[in-house]
């Protein structure tokens, strides 16, 4: 009987490896990677990623605006008029009825009148608007510093958010660097309150915070549109002392502004200055064409709108903005102070903002800039509970409020304002505020 012998195993084959474990790897190491990079440029997180993107941007940025500079023309519209009255103070005029321009008397608070006349001084008289223009790219690049670290922060923006605000910006451009509106000034300074107040830590950031908050405000009252939030943020977090302390600082720098004024004709400086019954231009309004120009200045229009106005902010107050934290009077009665999340401090802050300027009783085109970053803070990171249900729909999202980002971007470019932007303005208007009514669930903070 023949022995059998064991078969022969070829190297060949002992060594083989099983062909689905070699060739899926690279794929799906490929593919997690991919996966992993669209995370950290989509949603936020990576402080590295972000802050890189961050450094790009601005550099991209000045060379785009330095070109921009360069190639499109200054347009006059209100800078000349600045200078005319920054000549007036100069000569040694203090009565502020007297302080005027082509377009007519001034109409903004002392700090106006300070920063123009340093404006005055670095162009030669107004003479020299392109060194006028970069001191602008200075500050838009500044101003875009600020809010970007900002959104960094609070850890709800991605890089992909400060990306498309950048690329969306001509409009933005154009109020910097094209016109230099003192809009431009006052908005640095709030922003760089914001970033104070978003950081939080010591009291003494907060009270910067108050101090910048009223520089910004002694350049143009738009600025006090955020002062119902900043007011309960502070008194919800720190106290009834701390606010009282905040708010001295706040009206000793506008004292330190308007000395000059108030120590000689202060009757005309503060009917001048913090004059909330000016009328509007219908020519110049972006917001509403919509309606007849016998009705956009008839005085009842204007009380309907500041009632909705009051309405909805003491709705978002009571209702919206400190829901997860157990409501506004809870925290107003209780005896501890309460920290608020950062992103939750910036969309308090940003949504109050908005609602001043949604129901603003006109628009004109650089009174953009007071929004520009809220606005699109809010609609692309302020996810609904309706997109949350569902994949299908949180892609659908996605895919919208870019959709709404461009809308608005067309609205504020479109010059004259007609019937028709006006409208779609107050639809993306009414758009963001209901989504705000409806964020996606998160978790509740325990009551203290």
């Amino acid at each position: 009987m023949s022995k059998k012998h064991p078969k022969m195993v070829v190297p060949a084959e002992r060594n083989k490896v099983p062909k689905s474990s070699t060739s899926d790897a690279p794929p799906a190491t490929v593919r997690k990677g991919l996966e992993s990079l669209f995370a950290s440029v989509t949603e936020p997180g990576d402080t590295f990623i972000f802050r890189i993107f961050i450094a790009m941007l601005l550099f991209a940025d000045v060379i785009l605006s330095k070109i921009l500079i360069d190639v499109i023309p200054y347009t006059e519209i209100d800078f000349s008029t600045y200078m005319q009255q920054v000549e007036c103070f100069l000569n040694g005029e203090r009565n502020y009825t007297r302080i005027e321009g082509d377009t007519g008397p001034v109409v903004y608070p002392a700090g106006h009148i300070w920063f123009y006349s340093l404006m005055h001084h670095l162009t030669e008289k107004g003479k020299l608007i392109v060194d006028g223009q970069h001191i602008f790219l200075i500050i838009y690049i500044l101003n875009q510093l600020i809010v970007f670290e900002t959104f960094r922060v609070s850890n709800r923006a991605s890089p992909f958010t400060i990306v498309f605000m950048t690329c969306l910006s001509y409009r933005l451009h154009s109020i910097f660097m094209l016109r230099l509106f003192n809009d431009c000034v006052a908005m640095l300074f709030c922003n760089i309150a914001i970033y104070l107040m978003v950081i939080g830590g010591r009291r003494w950031k907060l009270y910067l915070a108050a101090i910048f908050y009223s520089l910004g405000v002694g350049v143009k009252m738009n600025v006090l549109l955020f002062a119902p939030a900043i007011a309960l943020l502070v008194f919800i977090q720190h106290g009834f002392v701390t606010l009282m302390i905040s708010g001295i600082l706040a009206g000793t720098v506008q004292l330190i502004l308007g000395f000059p004024f108030l120590t000689t004709y202060p009757i005309d400086y503060l009917t001048s200055a913090f004059n909330f019954g000016r009328v509007f231009l219908y020519k110049w309004t972006v917001n509403w064409k919509c309606v007849p120009e016998d009705l956009f200045l008839d005085r009842k229009f204007h009380l309907s709108l500041l009632a909705l106005h009051l309405f909805v902010l003491l709705f978002f107050a009571t209702f919206v903005w400190f829901r997860k934290y157990g409501g506004l009077f809870h925290l107003l009665f209780q005896s501890k102070n309460v920290q608020i999340a950062k992103q939750d401090i910036l969309m308090i802050l940003y949504s109050c903002n908005f609602i001043g300027v949604a129901f603003s009783r006109s628009l004109h085109y650089q009174f953009y800039s007071w929004y520009y970053h809220g606005i699109h803070f809010l609609i692309l990171t302020g996810k609904t509970s309706i997109e949350s249900s569902s994949k299908t729909l949180d892609l659908l999202g996605f895919i919208l409020r870019p959709v709404f980002c461009f809308a608005l971007e067309c609205c504020w470019n479109t010059y004259p304002a007609t019937d028709f932007s006006s409208k779609l303005l107050h639809f993306v208007h009414f758009v963001v505020l209901i989504s705000l009514l409806f964020p996606a669930k998160q978790p509740k903070v325990k009551k203290s």
